[in-house]
C-alpha cells in the first residue's frame, strides 16, 4: 500500500521487508542513489560553469 501511494505521488516506492538480507539491499539501494544523485549534481554544476545559459539546478 505504502509503494501505490508514493506511485501516486510519482516518487518510487521500496518496500522493505523484515531480515538482514533485506536491510542490506535497501542500503545498497540507497547508496546507488546516493551516487546518481552526486553524479547528476556535478553534472549540473560543470553545465552551469562552462556553457552559457544554463543555470545550476539545486
Amino acid at each position: 500500500m505504502t509503494v501505490e501511494a508514493a506511485e501516486r505521488l510519482g516518487m518510487e516506492g521500496l518496500l522493505i521487508q523484515s531480515g538482514r538480507e533485506s536491510v542490506m539491499e535497501a542500503i545498497e539501494e540507497a547508496r546507488r542513489l546516493i551516487s546518481t544523485m552526486e553524479k547528476a549534481g556535478a553534472s549540473n554544476a560543470y553545465s552551469a560553469r562552462f556553457l552559457p545559459g544554463k543555470k545550476s539546478i539545486s
